[in-house]
């Protein structure tokens, strides 16, 4: 059984921020050579159009993604230690779903949010 390794945690924190970004990066990288328009990307993942394009303008900075012609996107990793871990996660992902969910969703946040956050309104004890 494969475990979480500190790289491929550290890789899940700087690259994934959400469930919907692993499950785009499996898909596109399941695809092999395939280039895949922002459309059919949606469809497949039943997402929104704007989150999946977000998702993608953070892999191409992420070098995990090239756009290969125009409105046309292709798992291409930048580097073969990062073609590694992304396939080391793809590996522990389909052994051990919740430990890699619960990796993304327990990623620690920015600094700015955390500030946002000391800003919101809470309830205090008592209703008051």
């Amino acid at each position: 059984m494969r475990l979480l390794t500190p790289e491929v945690t550290s890789f899940i924190r700087a690259s994934l921020r959400s469930v919907w970004s692993l499950e785009l990066l499996l898909l596109i990288r399941g695809g092999g050579a395939r280039q895949w328009t922002a459309e059919e990307l949606t469809r497949e993942l039943r997402a929104s159009r704007l989150l999946v394009n977000g998702i993608l303008a953070d892999f191409i900075k992420s070098g995990l993604v090239v756009q290969a012609a125009p409105e046309r996107f292709e798992y291409r990793a930048a580097s073969p230690a990062l073609a590694e871990l992304v396939d080391a996660l793809a590996g522990i992902y389909a052994e051990r779903p919740t430990a890699v969910i619960a990796a993304i969703v327990n990623a620690p946040r920015s600094n700015l949010e955390s500030f946002a956050d000391a800003f919101k309104f809470r309830n205090k004890p008592g209703g008051k």
